[in-house]
């Protein structure tokens, strides 16, 4: 398989774009290494995690989630989750308040998302404490794009967390947004129909 690599040349100012085809082995793999980050962190733990290429599904998400890499004679995750106080001072004092396990519950071809379990959600980024959410790929070879290039070795990405909501308080909450949701949009669509009933009117 080929692979086409565009090269930009700046002769007077002009941009030239030159096409060419380069074969696998060949690319420069520290230029085009696929790049993730956070897109999100949601109030139930939900976090979507962005690609800037297309990716290949890991074979076993299991695996990922549970297995292990060396490095340097340490065994790291091949995916490791934190959740920190994000000043460090908080640290040995809010430890315990940040215990979670997580889970993948979707791989698309440019993101992922993960399920943050807290086991006290009341406790994260409070107004006083807030708190970082760190990932990094150890093994990096489980994330790789579809030209077979991966993410950069060892590479970690943050994002602010926000504050979580206990999981009986959830469903509660989504209801609501719904029905507000639904009730906004009654009342633009009773708005319209009362404005032309109106103007026909007038007519």
């Amino acid at each position: 398989m080929q692979l086409s690599q565009e090269v930009i040349i700046n002769l007077n100012c002009t941009k030239i774009v030159v096409e060419f085809e380069v074969a696998p082995d060949k690319v420069n793999k520290t230029l085009y290494r696929p790049f993730p980050w956070v897109h999100k962190v949601g109030f139930d733990g939900k976090t979507v995690v962005n690609f800037d290429q297309f990716m290949r599904k890991p074979a076993n998400l299991t695996e990922v989630e549970t297995g292990t890499t060396l490095i340097n004679g340490t065994r790291l995750p091949h995916m490791e989750v934190q959740v920190y106080p994000k000043y460090g001072e908080w640290a040995g004092r809010r430890e315990k308040d940040l215990k979670f396990t997580w889970n993948f519950t979707d791989f698309y071809e440019s993101q992922f998302v993960i399920q943050l379990w807290f086991e006290k959600p009341e406790y994260v980024a409070s107004e006083i404490d807030p708190d970082e959410l760190k990932i990094t790929f150890w093994g990096h070879e489980h994330f790789v794009d579809l030209r077979g290039v991966s993410v950069e070795p060892e590479i970690s990405i943050n994002h602010d967390m926000i504050p979580q909501l206990s999981p009986p308080v959830i469903p509660t909450i989504r209801r609501v947004a719904v029905t507000l949701s639904t009730s906004i949009v009654s009342t633009i669509i009773v708005s319209v129909i009362m404005k032309f009933a109106l103007q026909g009117g007038a007519q």
